[in-house]
Parts: C-alpha cells; sequence; structure tokens
C-alpha cells in the first residue's frame, strides 16, 4: 500500500517523492537523537521531534526502538557506510538543526555536534551556515504563519 503521507512529507519538504531503504532511516533517526543529546540530556520534546518526524516519512516500524533508543552512539560512526548518505546530507543536517531546536534552544553544544557531523559527510561549514540560517528563516515564517492562522479575529 502507498503512504501517501510519507510522500507527501518528502515532496513538500525536500522536493523529492523517493523511497528511503530502512537502513538508512534507521542511521538517519538515530544520528538526530545523538546530536540532540549533545547536551548530555535528550528533552523529551526532542525526541518527540524526531519520532514525528520518522513516523510522516513512513517509519513507524522503527518507533519502539527510537522511544528506548539512548542516544549514546557516536554519530559519524553511525553514517559509516550508509548507502544514500551523500544525497541526504543537507537533508540530515538541517532536520538536526530543526531536532535539537524543538526544545526551543540550540545551544552551543548542539551545534558543534551537528558541525561536526556535516564536516564528516562531507558538508562543509559555508553549507552549514547557510542551512542553519535557512532553518532560523523558516523557524521565523512559522512563527508567523502559526500567529496569523490561529487568530480567531478577523481584521477588519
Amino acid at each position: 500500500m502507498i503512504n501517501r503521507g510519507m510522500y507527501w512529507t518528502y515532496n513538500e519538504r525536500i522536493g523529492r517523492r523517493s523511497f528511503v531503504p530502512m537502513n538508512f532511516k534507521l542511521a538517519f533517526y538515530k544520528t538526530l537523537l545523538c546530536c540532540c543529546k549533545a547536551t548530555v540530556q535528550l528533552a523529551d520534546s526532542e525526541r518527540e521531534w524526531v519520532l514525528g518526524l520518522c513516523s510522516a516519512t513512513g517509519g513507524d516500524d522503527l518507533i519502539p526502538f527510537l522511544e528506548d533508543y539512548d542516544a549514546n552512539d557516536d554519530p559519524a560512526a553511525l553514517l559509516t557506510n550508509v548507502p544514500g548518505l551523500s544525497e541526504a546530507a543537507n537533508e540530515l543536517i538541517y532536520n538536526a538543526i530543526s531536532a535539537c531546536s524543538s526544545d526551543k534552544t540550540f545551544d552551543e553544544q548542539e551545534r558543534q555536534s551537528v558541525l561536526e557531523i556535516a564536516q564528516s559527510i562531507g558538508v562543509n561549514r559555508e553549507r552549514f551556515l547557510a542551512i542553519e540560517a535557512l532553518y532560523n528563516e523558516e523557524a521565523e515564517l512559522r512563527k508567523r504563519r502559526i500567529r496569523l492562522l490561529s487568530s480567531l479575529k478577523q481584521e477588519s
């Protein structure tokens, strides 16, 4: 059965409708959780953000494992020899920033962890900074969208 929600999410977020192998997804989501835990404590909101993205992208089978995953692995080691990583490197970094920011902070430890991952998978500092700036712009737009669309009173 086609998971339309998964295809819609991929197309909406990154402009493609492609299937991602389960072994890639597992490494991807474990890496996100490890980045979030760079501050020693993995916030519930960070884990929930990663689980939500995992579910939205067709990874429901991974949820029970990720709910209990301690996120103590070396993120760079998780990504060693993962097929398809080069095509998804920018996406991984964007999502790592998003996941780390889901608790309303992207502190220096988390930022350094994501930057190290970026460099280990071929995303240079300049590209990292561009992805971070994009995330910040979109976060501000999201706030505006929520304020505008959740307003019950229409302006005359």
